[in-house]
């Protein structure tokens, strides 16, 4: 077989040589149209190229936010003071939350559950819609959690339900830093005491 698929090659080299440059081209069209691609790449290109793009086309959450705000902003309500009272507390609490999510923060937010009311203007029976945001923190790395809720919270503005967190939120505390924060927790208390035995013995203030 090794020797006949030899042969078979010598032949084909001897016709090249012997043919000419317009025989050689048409041979090679014709061989790479009988040819099929494997890879997916190849085969679906497009599809690739859009699941690309869609994928850097996310949104950043701040930018999701400020679409957000653009709609419930308290000022776009001095006509209707209750909407304008209930977008303000929970434009509040909801600016807590973020900042207690901020990468210059050292710790977590705090265990918690909001639920936040938001009025905007939509085609409504009143010209009004309302919208809940519902979100929990757990104490401690909730990231998936609070992503999922913010999700739904924008869904329901027509707004994507996928975004990125960005640079400025989130930073998880590293072993090293929970060491470091335990120190310092037990560096207050053994001053505490320090101080108490102090003003005890004493009889003064520290």
């Amino acid at each position: 077989f090794f020797f006949g698929f030899c042969d078979e090659v010598r032949g084909l080299v001897l016709v090249f040589h012997k043919a000419s440059r317009g025989e050689m081209r048409r041979f090679m069209a014709r061989s790479c149209a009988t040819i099929k691609p494997t890879h997916t790449y190849l085969q679906a290109p497009s599809r690739w190229f859009s699941s690309q793009r869609k994928r850097k086309n996310v949104p950043l959450l701040k930018d999701s936010l400020k679409k957000v705000y653009l709609k419930t902003h308290p000022d776009l309500f001095e006509n209707f003071p209750e909407h304008k009272h209930v977008n303000q507390e929970s434009l509040q609490s909801l600016q807590g939350l973020l900042e207690s999510m901020k990468d210059n923060t050292e710790s977590y937010p705090p265990k918690q559950h909001l639920s936040l009311d938001f009025h905007y203007r939509s085609g409504g029976e009143d010209g009004f819609k309302k919208v809940t945001l519902n979100i929990s923190t757990t104490g401690g790395e909730c990231k998936r959690i609070v992503g999922k809720g913010l999700s739904k919270f924008f869904v329901q503005f027509g707004l994507p339900d996928n975004f990125k967190w960005g640079d400025s939120f989130w930073k998880t505390p590293t072993i090293k830093d929970a060491i470091m924060e335990e120190q310092k927790r037990q560096q207050k208390e053994m001053e505490q005491k320090y101080r108490e035995a102090y003003e005890k013995s004493t009889g003064t203030n520290f």
